[in-house]
């Protein structure tokens, strides 16, 4: 193989060698290629601000919802209590003002059990249950 010496144009850019090389120059880096970057970013953000809006608003608007239909119900109840207390006068039923008296209740025989408020009493070969006459455990 034969060596050839090189040859410059007059128009052709000449690039000296420092005495240390590193190797080629690094090639200046264009802005237009984080234009990609640039443009993601700020689609995402902006498609998470929306999503934050939106939820914003949706919680707003099932607030307003549940408030409105709180609002209706208490009208509802206020107005069907006002029906009932117009009927008990109309038709004079009184409601029960005090509890029902307590039942005495008798201690148990020597041949009585209480199991669970029911008496059972002992014969031959068991236990009867006793109707009627609760007792305490």
């Amino acid at each position: 193989m034969e060596r050839r010496e090189p040859t410059f144009e007059p128009d052709e850019p000449i690039e000296f060698r420092p005495r240390s090389y590193r190797g080629p120059s690094s090639p200046v880096r264009n802005r237009d290629e984080y234009l990609v970057l640039k443009v993601s970013t700020g689609t995402g953000l902006g498609f998470l601000i929306a999503l934050l809006v939106y939820n914003a608003f949706d919680r707003y608007q099932d607030r307003k919802d549940a408030e409105f239909a709180l609002k209706q119900l208490s009208t509802e109840l206020a107005r069907q209590n006002a029906e009932d207390e117009r009927f008990l006068r109309e038709n004079s039923i009184n409601a029960p003002t005090r509890a029902p008296a307590r039942q005495l209740l008798r201690p148990l025989a020597p041949d009585e059990r209480c199991i669970k408020g029911d008496r059972f009493k002992r014969i031959d070969r068991g236990w009867v249950q006793i109707a009627k006459e609760p007792c305490r455990d």
